[in-house]
């Protein structure tokens, strides 16, 4: 569940290699995950963590149940509706700590909920995703989205670059299920003409951290940075979102969120702030 921008172009250079190309089928075999689609997936997740981000620093009244067709709105973007709230999932045999967005809209008048639960693995570095469609209240309410989407993106270390971001996709609709991993050697860069813009998306993987870098598209400066990774500490599946704030290019401000979602559906959040 991303805020829409809107980007005018959106240029990939970007080196990237795909493999594990594994369906389980019990029909026909469905089409592979394009590179396209595998990138569209990364930004998403990206921008969902910064999403949650920008909604612990803005103090969003977060619910401690999940939402119904009937309960009010914790936040609205135009004629969307968005929830945060937390849960807990066991995942790889631990317990994770989750932080949940839904978003509900009705486009062409039509239902559609996005659920998307979000957290840090802890049997690998980097970011994780699941992401759930639902069209109708039916399959909302019993669990079986139209579409479900795990992503782990994590930051590698390849031949030549450190930059490399890995992303183990997994779609499954209906019986079908499909795995496959893409690696992007090279930066992701967006550029968004209505802002004059550039994002450059990056591993770290010293730190083991995703970033995104907006520079000023025309003089090229620095104007932000964004890091994203694991939280230091069990319990399992917290995750950092730390903002640099740049002026003329020379490091002003940041702020950093720490959060991890619990089982009552709140959310566990520490706020750290320079200056």
């Amino acid at each position: 569940m991303k805020l829409k921008l809107f980007i005018l172009a959106f240029l990939i250079f970007s080196g990237c290699e795909k493999s594990n190309n594994h369906v389980t089928d019990t029909g026909s075999k469905p089409p592979s995950i394009s590179k396209d689609e595998a990138l569209s997936i990364v930004n998403e997740v990206i921008d969902d963590f910064e999403f949650i981000h920008e909604s612990m620093l803005h103090g969003s009244v977060l619910r401690k149940t999940a939402p119904t067709k009937s309960q009010p709105i914790v936040l609205t973007v135009a004629s969307d509706s968005i929830f945060v709230y937390g849960d807990t999932a066991t995942i790889h045999g631990f317990l994770h700590g989750m932080i949940v967005t839904e978003k509900h809209s009705h486009p062409k008048g039509l239902l559609l909920i996005t659920r998307s639960s979000k957290y840090a693995p802890s049997n690998s570095i980097g970011i994780a995703s699941v992401t759930e469609r639902y069209i109708s209240w039916s399959q909302y309410h019993t669990g079986t989205p139209e579409l479900r989407t795990e992503s782990v993106i994590q930051p590698q270390f390849s031949s030549g670059t450190d930059s490399t971001i890995e992303a183990h996709i997994t779609r499954t609709k209906g019986s079908v299920t499909l795995s496959e991993t893409f690696r992007f050697t090279s930066p992701i860069i967006t550029l968004d003409l209505s802002r004059n813009t550039k994002t450059v998306r990056a591993a770290d993987p010293s730190a083991e951290q995703i970033v995104t870098a907006t520079y000023d598209a025309t003089t090229g400066t620095m104007l932000s940075k964004r890091a994203t990774g694991q939280a230091d500490v069990p319990p399992y599946g917290g995750f950092y979102t730390q903002t640099y704030n740049y002026t003329s290019g020379e490091l002003t401000s940041w702020v950093k969120t720490t959060t991890r979602g619990q089982a009552d559906r709140s959310v566990l959040k520490i706020i750290e702030r320079y200056p």
